[in-house]
């Protein structure tokens, strides 16, 4: 009934914030960004307090709540906290010229109502759970090493061997080749590494040794992971990292509050660190070390790659629908598709005038001859498919599926695909406020896809050795 109560009152809650968004006047309102900041800090607070259990009554802070909270704060929220206290950098980029200001209210509304509906969906899917088993032992698939570690050293042999770099290292580099099928091959290998990464704590939690094809798999997906940033693709980086954070504060340590903070600072200063790097990767001498040192220094005329985010938000709002109708779902089907290799190319082919909210937001906001984009965020992907509407419905629903997750963790405690489905999905929620709403769908699917493979292995030799056992029993 407690839950009950809460939905309907988010319900409420959610519908004022639409009215209000239809209401709200061009600028930036002081009174209504302190009305919107307090909604977020009352669920970020909830969410900082209230860890998540999943196995043996172990509490961890690192949650789908927190990590989704997190990241739309840096990206929806910090600039106008700054702005209420009086630091007014809502006119400023290096790299806009338009930074669609007067949008402002529109935008900490639109973000008001996304996390008010991802937190309702969460825990509208939790609340259902049941409590972790326990006294079973570890179910542990003897095969998915043996199938996950070759296939990251091909993938990583044929990236090589070919001389790709994906946009996501090359972009800032000016160094990219490869095209689709090189970015394709990097989200591939970064399902592998966070995979291997989390399954290896969680074999630490089993009490089993790490086999040999596991250590070695975890020693390639830290190299990945370490050259991915040396190349500036630091939420690659972060993704890996935090994959294997979720697994160890789910199932192997207890994580204080303390540690979480402490952790989550030291990521912001190495954020903030590689965004320097990589602004200055083309000039010579260029170095991660004088990064770090430059991070430190009071600079504030340096722009973070979150302020981009920010005004990509603000535009989406002159965007559609006077300049663009609603997409009405298109972006998200092209997005789900994607997760079959090459099958958006031959339904759309060319045929589509923007095939992304973020190819979409590109045009709008950026010169023809930019040469970059400005991405796109899980607000905007909505809003420019569903109207503002589509935001709470979607990501009520992107909240649901996080907690259906969770959900299905807690029931499955000491499984191994379903706490590596939980790290993998953790990761990925948590940066899922800056990405399209189809960011999670490929790594999650092809996660699923292969641990599917690895229990048909082990069945199939469990068959054999059964099979063989009745020969020598009639022997």
């Amino acid at each position: 009934m407690k839950v009950s109560i809460y939905l309907i009152l988010e319900t409420i809650l959610l519908v004022c914030l639409v009215v209000w968004f239809y209401l709200a006047k061009p600028g930036a309102d002081p009174l209504t960004i302190w009305i919107c900041l307090a909604i977020f800090y009352a669920y970020f607070l909830l969410a900082f307090v209230s860890p998540t259990t999943v196995v043996d009554g172990r509490p961890s802070y690192l949650s789908f709540r927190l990590g989704f909270l997190t990241f739309s704060y840096l990206l929806y929220f910090s600039p106008y906290q700054e702005y209420v206290l009086g630091l007014d950098r809502l006119g400023f980029s290096f790299y806009v010229r338009d930074t669609f200001r007067e949008n402002s209210n529109l935008a900490v509304i639109a973000a008001t109502i996304g996390v008010v509906a991802f937190c309702s969906g969460v825990r509208s899917a939790r609340r259902r759970a049941s409590a972790p088993a326990g006294g079973e032992g570890w179910r542990i698939s003897p095969t998915l090493s043996w199938v996950a570690v070759p296939f990251l050293m091909m993938l990583l042999g044929l990236y090589f061997a070919m001389g790709w770099r994906s946009s996501g290292e090359g972009s800032y580099t000016q160094t990219a080749s490869g095209g689709i099928v090189a970015d394709g091959a990097v989200v591939m290998i970064l399902m592998l590494c966070m995979l291997i990464v989390a399954r290896a704590v969680i074999l630490l939690a089993a009490r089993r040794r790490l086999d040999p094809f596991t250590a070695l798999g975890l020693v390639l997906s830290l190299w990945w992971a370490l050259r991915l940033l040396s190349f500036g693709d630091r939420n690659s980086f972060i993704l890996i990292l935090m994959a294997g954070a979720v697994a160890a504060s789910t199932y192997l340590l207890r994580m204080s509050r303390l540690v979480l903070v402490g952790g989550f600072v030291a990521l912001l200063v190495l954020y903030n660190a590689v965004e320097i790097y990589r602004q200055q990767a083309l000039q010579p001498g260029a170095s991660l070390s004088d990064a770090f040192a430059m991070s430190q220094a009071e600079d504030s005329d340096r722009e973070s790659s979150f302020n981009i985010t920010t005004i990509a938000l603000r535009a989406t709002f002159d965007l559609a629908p006077a300049e663009h109708n609603y997409a009405l779902g298109l972006y998200k089907l092209v997005g789900v598709l994607g997760a079959v290799p090459f099958v958006r190319g031959i339904i759309f082919g060319d045929s589509l005038e923007y095939d992304t909210t973020a190819a979409a937001l590109t045009d709008f906001v950026l010169p023809p001859d930019a040469g970059w984009s400005v991405g796109t965020g899980i607000i905007s992907d909505f809003y420019l498919d569903f109207g503002i509407l589509g935001v709470g419905l979607g990501l009520f629903l992107v909240g649901w599926i996080g907690g259906a997750v969770e959900r299905y963790a807690r029931r499955n405690p000491r499984a191994e695909t379903p706490a590596l489905i939980y790290c993998l999905s953790v990761a990925l929620f948590a940066e899922l406020p800056r990405y399209a709403a189809d960011f999670p769908v490929r790594i999650v699917a092809w996660a699923l896809l292969l641990a599917w493979f690895a229990k048909l292995v082990d069945a199939s030799r469990r068959k054999a050795h059964g099979r063989l056992q009745l020969r020598r029993g009639d022997a």
